[in-house]
This record gives structure tokens, C-alpha cells and sequence, in this order.
């Protein structure tokens, strides 16, 4: 039986847990969220039509705790759609986002919670573990570089670029009214970031509260990937729609503290111009100077998380050269 708590000094904060063909390591993710030590949780479960042992499991743990409950999708959803299904589930006005395959301190939750007073969200550091537990030797900060990860309001930062990761954040339930639906691009967890940027902003806690498992079935989350050409116009288009979507987020986010009505104008000037060059087609490779000029007034801090801070001029001229 599940004890009593205090309502108004721990809130309920609800676990939403996505799933798809997770049966190897969910078992041990979901032990360490029932092992926090924060003591008002309900883990909300959101499967993608696995094919494995994955439902099996999960459903188990829910015949064994009361705050654990299981909703399958019928079919396939994708990411997106399978993280929206377990969002409508969750009743708690505060919102943990979990992996399948991940291992969380037993502070975790309790610490983000005591963080994310004041501020829209709160998110820690991850060190990375492979796909049997041990570490690689490189945590999420180490790997994004020098750039300081107190995000704060700085929500022009999270426009092409993201420190924030959905295994290690927390959020205010408010946000969702922003951020749903999700757009295609980017991710769900860059999505809700940028949000909580441009209203109370996000509180960074310099600890390793995450084991994030990188392996090869977890394609969404593996953090080395292959370098791509500058050249890459294809690339350059895709940073573009990116580009064209945090914008529209921004331009049409409810409530925004930190979000003036010039920066609010500009955004929706970036999204109608983008909206009518995808219109035109592919063109041949030309340099667009009305974009250059719509964006050289934010560009320092578009290009905040540049390992080279002199070099952003050169990255908004390429940014513009498609």
C-alpha cells in the first residue's frame, strides 16, 4: 500500500516511460525509478507494438505496484507519437521523461525536484555506460564541449542546438500546451527545452544523476555519430526546417516571460521566409541574404554551443548558403 504524502511539499511527479522492443535492459530501468527515494511517483508506461518480451515485463511490474500502469498503442507510433500517448496518461503536474534502457541514481527525481523551484524545468549531467553497464569514460557535458550548460532563459541557444536531454529533465506539466503536438523535427525533449527556456527557464544540476546506455538498438540516443561534410547542403536543409520549426514553436509558445514581442516577430518573419523557399523546390546552391539579415541579430547565441565561439559568422554564412 502506497503511504500517504504530502501534496504541496512533494508533488506528484509522473515517470513517462517510453517502450519498444525494450526487453533486455527495461527491467532494470524501471528498479531504479521504483528505487527513488522521492516519495510521491506514478510511472506511466507507453508501448510502441513491441514484439519481444517488453509488455510481458512491463505488465508485470504494474500487477506489482500500484502507482505503475502499462498503455500499449495499437500499432506503431513512432517516438513522437508513443511519448504523446503516455503524456495524456500522466497525472502529475511535474514530468520525468524516461528511456528503456537507462539506470537513474536513487536521488535523481528528488534533487531535479528541488532544482526546478522557480524555474519552468531542471535537468542533471549523464555519464555514458555501454551496452553492459560499464562506463565509456565521457559524460553529456564532457561531450557537448566548453559551453555553459546553465541554460537559464537563454532560449535562443536550444534553436539549432541541445544540452538538454529528455532522460535527464524535468518539467513543469504546463509546458505541454506549447509544445502539443510535437513537430517532426527536432526531437521531443529539444522541443520542450526550448520552451522552458522562454518562460521561467531551466535549472542545470552539475551532477551525474544518469547512467545513459549507448548501444546499437538505440539509434535515437547514440551520441557518436558520423561526421557530415560542411558541404552537406542536404545537412544545411535540414538545420533549415529545424530552423523553420523552433521558430513557429517560439512565435506561438503560450505565455513566454523571457520571450519580447520583437523576438517574437522575428521568429515568425524567419518561419514565413522559410516557409516560401521550401515552396519554391530545390534550387540551385544560392546564398540567401534576407535570412542572413534575419538572423545576424541573434546569431551568437543560435551558435552558443560552437566548440569555437569566433567562428559563428562563418557558420551563419554557411547556415544561409543552400
Amino acid at each position: 500500500m502506497i503511504e500517504a504524502v504530502d501534496e504541496n511539499k512533494n508533488p506528484l511527479i509522473s515517470v513517462v516511460l517510453i517502450s519498444y522492443n525494450g526487453a533486455r535492459y527495461i527491467g532494470e530501468q524501471i528498479r531504479s525509478v521504483l528505487s527513488q527515494d522521492y516519495p510521491n511517483i506514478e510511472v506511466v508506461i507507453s508501448d510502441d507494438g513491441s514484439n519481444d518480451e517488453t509488455l510481458e515485463i512491463v505488465n508485470q511490474y504494474a500487477a506489482e505496484n500500484e502507482n505503475v500502469r502499462v498503455y500499449p498503442n495499437e500499432g506503431r507510433r513512432g517516438i513522437h507519437g508513443n511519448l504523446s500517448n503516455g503524456l495524456s496518461k500522466a497525472r502529475g503536474q511535474i514530468i520525468a521523461i524516461c528511456d528503456q534502457d537507462d539506470i537513474w541514481h536513487t536521488e535523481k527525481l528528488s534533487i531535479l525536484n528541488s532544482y526546478i523551484q522557480g524555474f519552468s524545468a531542471s535537468y542533471c549531467d549523464s555519464a555514458l555506460i555501454d551496452e553492459v553497464g560499464h562506463p565509456i569514460g565521457i559524460t553529456m557535458s564532457q561531450f557537448i564541449g566548453g559551453a555553459d550548460l546553465d541554460i537559464g532563459t537563454n532560449y535562443k541557444a536550444l534553436m539549432m542546438d541541445n544540452c538538454v536531454s529528455g532522460h535527464a529533465m524535468l518539467f513543469r506539466r504546463e509546458l505541454l500546451a506549447s509544445v502539443l503536438p510535437f513537430a517532426d523535427v527536432p526531437m521531443y525533449d529539444q522541443q520542450i527545452a526550448l520552451v522552458a527556456a522562454s518562460e521561467n527557464g531551466i535549472a542545470y544540476v552539475d551532477r551525474e544523476l544518469v547512467l545513459h546506455r549507448q548501444h546499437e538498438s538505440n539509434s535515437n540516443n547514440q551520441i557518436v555519430a558520423k561526421k557530415v561534410s560542411r558541404r552537406d547542403t542536404s545537412r544545411n536543409r535540414k538545420k533549415l526546417v529545424m530552423l523553420r520549426e523552433t521558430s513557429k514553436l517560439l512565435s506561438r509558445s503560450c505565455g513566454s516571460v523571457s520571450l519580447r514581442s520583437k523576438d517574437r516577430s522575428r521568429f515568425h518573419a524567419i518561419e514565413r521566409h522559410l516557409d516560401n523557399k521550401f515552396l519554391e523546390g530545390p534550387a540551385r546552391q544560392t546564398f540567401d541574404l534576407k535570412l542572413f539579415i534575419l538572423l545576424l541579430p541573434i546569431a551568437r547565441s543560435l551558435f552558443y554551443f560552437s566548440s569555437r565561439k569566433s567562428v559563428w559568422l562563418k557558420r551563419l554564412y554557411r547556415l544561409c548558403r543552400y
